[in-house]
C-alpha cells in the first residue's frame, strides 16, 4: 500500500509540474523614452510710432500746440512671443503735470484742469474696450485724470499672437484757458498674466 501511495504521489506531482508549466502568462516591457516637462513662456513685446521694443514704446502720442477739440490716435502694436496664453492689461501711470507750461499772458485765466478734459477711448483688434466703469463723475467721457493708476482689462491674448491697441485722446471743445500751456506725460504699462 506504501508503494501504490508512493506512485501516486509521483504521478501527483508530475501532474502539477506538466500543469503549472500551461498556466504561464505572456509578458512584454517597452520603455517610453525623452520625456520632459517644461514651462511655458510668457513674452510679451510692444512697438508703436515706427519703432519695435521688446520692453517698451518710446513715444505715442504727442504734440504740442493742441486746443480744445483736438483729437488724435495712436497704434500698437501687442504681442504674446511666449508659449502660454495670457490676459492683458494696461495701466495709465506716473502722470508729471506741469500747469501754464508756456503761457506768456498773466491775464488768461481758467478752470480747465487738461488731465479732466482729456478724454481716452480705446480699441483692441478693432473692438471697443469698455472704459464705463472708470467714468467716476458720470459725464459718459473717461479722463486722463479718471484712468491715473487704474488696471484696464483688455482681455485675452493667445501665445504667438499680436492686437493693435488703438489709444484715442480728445480735447473737450468746452475746455477754457485753464490748459493753455498746460503739460502731461504719462506712460502705460502692460502687463500679461498667464490666463
Amino acid at each position: 500500500m506504501k508503494a501504490v501511495f508512493v506512485a501516486m504521489l509521483l504521478v501527483g506531482l508530475v501532474a502539477v509540474g506538466v500543469g503549472a508549466g500551461t498556466w504561464a502568462y505572456f509578458s512584454d516591457t517597452e520603455t517610453s523614452s525623452g520625456n520632459y516637462i517644461q514651462a511655458g513662456t510668457l513674452d510679451l513685446e510692444v512697438s508703436g510710432v515706427g519703432q519695435f521694443h521688446t520692453s517698451q514704446v518710446v513715444g505715442g502720442v504727442g504734440g504740442d500746440g493742441i486746443a480744445p477739440g483736438d483729437s488724435d490716435s495712436w497704434d500698437i502694436t501687442i504681442h504674446n512671443a511666449g508659449s502660454v496664453d495670457g490676459t492683458l492689461t494696461a495701466t495709465f501711470k506716473n502722470y508729471v503735470y506741469t500747469t501754464e507750461g508756456s503761457s506768456t499772458d498773466p491775464d488768461i485765466t481758467g478752470t480747465s484742469d487738461l488731465r479732466d478734459v482729456t478724454y481716452i477711448t480705446m480699441t483692441l483688434g478693432g473692438n471697443p474696450v469698455d472704459l464705463s466703469s472708470y467714468d467716476t463723475n458720470g459725464d459718459t467721457h473717461v479722463s486722463l485724470s479718471e484712468l491715473e493708476n487704474q488696471q484696464i482689462d483688455l482681455g485675452a491674448l493667445a501665445h504667438g499672437t499680436s492686437e493693435t491697441l488703438t489709444i484715442t485722446w480728445t480735447i473737450d471743445p468746452n475746455a477754457d484757458n485753464g490748459i493753455q500751456g498746460d503739460k502731461i506725460q504719462f506712460d502705460i504699462e502692460f502687463y500679461l498674466e498667464q490666463s
